[in-house]
């Protein structure tokens, strides 16, 4: 059962953050979707390659199924370069990339933990 890493959590809105979910076998950070009368349906969605569209999920259609009372899960790769040229694209989430900013490190995504320094 993956459970949510504290330490990851971005308030976002008021019924989207950012959240890293932690499992036995690894790790991934994405968009948490709460809708405020949800529906009792959970939706993950896993972008695939290039890795673009949880962005896009986010822009097009994750108010729609929010007020529709879905809550989603909108993964983003691990191994993404979250201050990288092309971040911005592929995370969708500036909240997030600030926190990195702020740390003057590249990070990134990855599979043993919620996020790592590479200095």
């Amino acid at each position: 059962m993956p459970t949510i890493c504290p330490e990851s959590i971005l308030i976002l809105s008021d019924e989207s953050f950012w959240v890293g979910l932690r499992t036995k076998s690894g790790s991934v950070e994405g968009k948490l979707y709460l809708p405020p009368q949800p529906n009792g349906t959970i939706l993950l969605f896993e972008p695939g390659f290039p890795g673009d569209g949880s962005a896009r999920l986010d822009r097009l259609w994750a108010r729609g199924l929010v007020d529709s009372g879905f809550t989603i899960f909108a993964a983003r790769h691990n191994g993404t370069i979250i201050n990288g040229e092309y971040a911005g694209n592929y995370l969708n989430c500036p909240e997030k990339q600030d926190t990195i900013t702020a740390l003057d490190r590249q990070l990134y995504i990855h599979d043993r933990g919620v996020c790592s320094a590479r200095v």
